[in-house]
């Protein structure tokens, strides 16, 4: 980047979360336990990090992140949002008719995602007799878990951290009701989001809720694909992109 400055190059970062996310605001924002918060990250240091950053700044012409809640670690920078390639995710949506229902839950990190509470809450369904199939999906290809994702009828994505991202992406693209935390400084930014926001307070309540009310579910899934396509769509960041190159 220095190079790049001498010689009057433009320049642009782009953050993606962990490389800007310090620990001592993260703490603000988050439901995740201070313990497993540090436990991720824990090679960071906040003053140094926060240093690093404004060292950067001075170095490029704009810094991007890839979502709203990365601009209270990185208020300089603009937001260019998550995309995925629609052409790979078909609208699939729910039937409201299905007697079992498959609920999906897929963390990369357990503790980062509310495990344990969503765990406890598919057994203490189950125990009121609920017709329900879970799957927890770790440890498996992309493409094999894009397959699980096609045949779920409620995904339970991050219920600690928030607010969404890829995941929680693609599975509204496919038209499925999906439930994630949303931080209420957040929510301003997400209007028409159609997640359920979900917390482990009202986990139970609000996946209960999903399974007595067929319609909702088939509801929730059509917002959410159509909250991808305007929202998410690569050829709609692409062009977001393009403008942001072309106007420096």
């Amino acid at each position: 980047m220095k190079i790049a400055k001498f010689f009057k190059k433009k320049v642009i970062i782009q953050y993606w979360g962990s490389d800007v996310i310090q620990t001592d605001i993260a703490q603000k924002y988050t439901l995740i336990d201070d313990n497993a918060l540090f436990e991720v990250y824990s090679g960071l240091n906040n003053e140094n990090k926060r240093n690093f950053l404004k060292e950067v700044q001075k170095l490029v012409d704009i810094s991007v992140v890839g979502d709203y809640s990365l601009l209270v670690y990185s208020p300089e920078s603009c937001v260019i949002r998550q995309a995925i390639d629609l052409a790979l995710f078909d609208y699939v949506g729910v039937s409201p008719k299905k007697e079992e229902i498959l609920i999906v839950h897929a963390p990369t990190k357990r503790n980062l995602k509310g495990t344990s509470y969503v765990i406890a809450t598919i057994e203490r369904l189950k125990s009121e007799k609920f017709q329900i199939s879970f799957k927890l999906i770790e440890n498996l290809p992309h493409n094999e878990a894009i397959k699980i994702y096609r045949e779920a009828d409620i995904v339970i994505d991050d219920i600690v951290q928030g607010p969404y991202g890829i995941l929680a992406i693609e599975c509204m693209a496919f038209g499925k009701p999906v439930l994630d935390y949303i931080n209420e400084a957040f929510i301003d930014y997400y209007p028409d989001l159609p997640i359920v926001n979900t917390n482990p307070d009202n986990l139970y309540n609000n996946v209960r809720f999903l399974l007595e009310n067929p319609e909702i579910r088939v509801e929730l899934g059509r917002a959410g694909r159509k909250y991808v396509e305007l929202n998410h769509d690569a050829e709609i960041i692409a062009a977001q992109l393009m403008e942001l190159y072309n106007n420096l």
